[in-house]
């Protein structure tokens, strides 16, 4: 296949659809090779490799994986023809299959922002921490000693709100108390505060935002508007109301 006709839409948008892009044969071999992944694999990968909403009792659960070229199909399949003859084009030069990157350290996350001049937040910071208690630690007190917190004040001494520069205090998929709890820690330690729906399908979308001052076209407006603090979460987009969010 040739995706060259593709370049200047992935330039436009950064993404690109192409459907029927793996024969019918290929595409039910992979899944076949995810069945068998889930159900003989997953089970013993440590807590760094596979992710619950819950706890592997629950394995439907089961949010994320991560490093499955572990598996010798999946280490083999990402070197595929296939991906490097579509990222080829779509980037302009040679490609090489590689693990996904990330960062482990909010710290180490901090300093690579700080150099390309980023703006980190704190996303969804007390869920788990306050309405699911089987959960046997929330995410931002799993490498923590910490015991969960009961008030904002217990929480404002967390490392994460050094490192962050703002707090989302309105997301989409966190319990309305869990919201307000960040919206409280925040006030307290006076940080700047946003909103985003955190949606996994249309009919979350636009929950909560972040609105601007200033009318936002660019990567460098939108940074710009970080750094400046011209901003404030909200809500009732959907509705064609839009005002601040508020505790």
């Amino acid at each position: 296949m040739n995706f060259q006709h593709l370049k200047a839409e992935f330039d436009r948008d950064g993404f690109v659809i192409v459907r029927q892009l793996l024969p019918a044969a290929d595409f039910a071999e992979l899944n076949r090779q995810l069945d068998r992944y889930l159900r003989e694999v997953v089970p013993g990968l440590p807590n760094t490799d596979a992710f619950y909403d819950a706890d592997r009792s629950r394995p439907e659960t089961l949010r994320q994986l991560h490093r499955l070229d572990q598996d010798p199909f999946f280490a083999a399949y990402r070197n595929s023809p296939i991906w490097s003859s579509l990222a080829e084009p779509l980037v302009g030069e040679a490609v090489t299959a590689m693990p996904q990157e990330g960062f482990n350290k909010a710290v180490e996350l901090r300093k690579a922002a700080d150099a390309v001049g980023g703006y980190v937040i704190t996303a969804h910071p007390f869920r788990s921490a306050l309405i699911k208690p089987e959960r046997k630690r929330a995410l931002i007190y799993q490498s923590v000693s910490d015991p969960l917190p009961k008030e904002p004040e217990d929480a404002v001494g967390h490392p994460v709100f050094k490192i962050a520069n703002a707090v989302e205090v309105a997301n989409g998929g966190t319990v309305d108390g869990e919201n307000e709890f960040a919206m409280r820690v925040a006030r307290l330690i006076g940080m700047p505060v946003t909103g985003g729906s955190d949606a996994h399908s249309v009919h979350g979308l636009g929950k909560f935002v972040t609105a601007f001052r200033d009318e936002i076209n660019t990567e460098s407006e939108f940074l710009a508007g970080l750094h400046s603090g011209t901003f404030f979460p909200a809500m009732g987009l959907r509705l064609g109301h839009l005002r601040p969010y508020k505790v």
